[in-house]
């Protein structure tokens, strides 16, 4: 099961995810995160720094240590949306 099938079972209400399939889910960039992964050559050379989540070759920390990945800072997600997209709000 991809990241996104799981993302679309939890939204049934029946389905609970496992540390596993939770751990897919954080542990894979979305678009949004992508763009500013492919930005950081760029955000670097201006003296700007990304969270290790956002830079190139970023691999889960939880992998190595076995903690809990909603415990991580690499384990919060880009918020994405329209909240994300201050260029043009819409509220």
């Amino acid at each position: 099961m991809s990241a996104m099938d799981i993302v679309n079972a939890t939204l049934d209400d029946d389905y609970m995810p496992t540390a596993e399939e939770i751990s897919l889910v954080v542990g894979t960039l979305s678009d949004d995160e992508k763009k500013w992964r492919d930005r950081h050559g760029m955000l670097k050379h201006e003296g700007y720094e990304l969270r290790p989540r956002l830079r190139p070759g970023w691999t889960p920390s939880w992998h190595e240590s076995g903690a809990d990945p909603m415990m991580c800072e690499d384990g919060e997600v880009l918020p994405v949306g329209r909240f994300a997209d201050h260029s043009n709000p819409s509220f």
